[in-house]
């Protein structure tokens, strides 16, 4: 609000960007969700349609805007990535997987463990792709409210053995267990980009994402796959998939490794 007095005083442009899907959060709510989730919406579109100019990340988040009463001029533009930092490395996979004390195949998520990012459906499809392959490790590094229900999923499906919590790294560790892994999934339906998801690409991580919001426009078949949402059959089938295909695994994660290029900050 004082950006747009200060604009109208000023008499200058007001620029806008937009990196929130407003609409999936109304679980903070304590009351009424549904009606915070409406008020919030009318909020935000009425707000960004003071401005003369907007951005998003992505168009997922622009075409909600749009039906939504949104109208001014309007452009994606997307995040970008550090390619000096996010990358694969040289080292070997063996010995990276001992710094994080992971025995073998290893599936990777990275960010907030908030409700949103339904991390509990890929915790659900591990239990499936173990009994293929036992040894599989999910490692999950990041903090949010849903961690203390995420460590009671695993210790109830028995899974503690399998699922490893490291806390929220930074971006050089975090690479690091990125080029550990074997593949990345997100299952958020909160997305307006992932960052998470180009960073493991930038690591020449292949991708599991759901078709849901804005990960199917950065996910195609030259570098991962999408299942649908909420459905932990459908990425398990996936990931037991990459697993047993280590050649396909090596040309999705070129192919991540190619397109990311697009995003880097130059």
């Amino acid at each position: 609000l004082e950006a747009i007095a200060a604009a109208r005083a000023l008499k200058r442009p007001l620029i806008g960007t937009n990196h929130w899907v407003i609409t999936e959060f109304n679980n903070y709510s304590p009351v009424a969700r549904e009606l915070f989730a409406k008020l919030s919406l009318q909020y935000v579109i009425w707000y960004y349609n003071q401005c003369h100019f907007v951005t998003a990340p992505s168009r997922t988040v622009l075409t909600e805007m749009l039906e939504h009463g949104f109208y001014k001029p309007h452009q994606v533009l997307s995040n970008q990535i550090d390619l000096s930092v996010f990358k694969p490395l040289t080292e070997e996979k063996s010995r990276l997987k001992k710094e994080f004390n992971l025995a073998g195949l290893t599936v990777v998520y990275a960010g907030r463990l908030g409700p949103e990012k339904k991390i509990d459906v890929i915790i659900r499809a591990l239990v499936l792709v173990k009994e293929y392959f036992p040894e599989i490790i999910l490692a999950i590094a990041g903090h949010g409210s849903a961690e203390p229900a995420l460590k009671n999923l695993v210790r109830e499906l028995h899974l503690e053995a399998n699922v490893k919590f490291y806390g929220t790294l930074d971006k050089v560790k975090l690479n690091r267990l990125y080029n550990a892994a074997n593949i990345f999934t997100i299952a958020s339906n909160s997305e307006s980009q992932s960052m998470v998801l180009l960073q493991a690409m930038a690591s020449s991580l292949p991708v599991i994402g759901v078709n849901w919001r804005a990960l199917p426009e950065y996910i195609n078949r030259h570098n991962g796959y999408t299942v649908p949402a909420d459905n932990p059959k459908e990425m398990a089938d996936k990931i037991i998939h990459l697993l047993r295909h280590e050649d396909e695994r090596k040309t999705l994660g070129q192919g991540g490794l190619d397109y990311v290029q697009q995003f880097s900050a130059k």
